[in-house]
């Protein structure tokens, strides 16, 4: 475990080599009562799967429209026929998120970052409720130490009258 000097964490990374074993997922958050946190995950397994995810836990279904098992950020000005969305920092850097081959094991000082463009849909329906490309990216512990500028917003989903 990696802290930098002055610097606090509530987490634990866990590196490449135990990736496959389901330390990736999509987890769901919903934060509206002030005393506690209500979460479901879909583990990654189930996104490497893909398809339509339900579960009676699930506030929504979800269907995995694509899985990278590792990408890359790139400044937006250098992919613009880049497929997929342009992101915008808490620092106003504007970034696409790419396809990148898969790290070579142990002989790679990088790790893979996953990410998974899934569609939420309405419980039992095909309504669709929005459609988000969802990356290890987007926590601050995969980009902080390589560019503290590069911390993105939560990405947020209203469903049944709830934000998740």
């Amino acid at each position: 475990m990696t802290i930098a000097e002055g610097e606090t964490v509530n987490f634990v990374e866990v590196t490449r080599e135990a990736w496959d074993r389901a330390p990736v997922e999509l987890a769901l958050t919903d934060s509206s009562d002030p005393a506690f946190e209500d979460v479901v995950v879909v583990p990654g397994a189930l996104l490497r799967k893909g398809g339509r995810i339900q579960n009676d836990e699930l506030p929504v279904d979800i269907e995995v429209l694509e899985y990278l098992d590792n990408s890359a950020l790139v400044d937006a000005h250098d992919a613009p026929d880049a497929e997929g969305p342009t992101f915008t920092s808490v620092a106003g850097h504007r970034i696409k998120i790419v396809p990148r081959k898969e790290e070579s094991g142990t002989s790679s000082e990088r790790s893979d970052v996953p990410t998974v463009r899934v569609r939420f849909l309405k419980k039992g329906t095909d309504q669709v409720l929005g459609t988000r490309l969802l990356s290890l990216w987007f926590s601050g512990n995969s980009t902080q130490r390589e560019n503290p500028a590069l911390r993105f917003p939560p990405q947020r989903l209203r469903a049944g009258g709830q934000t998740y």
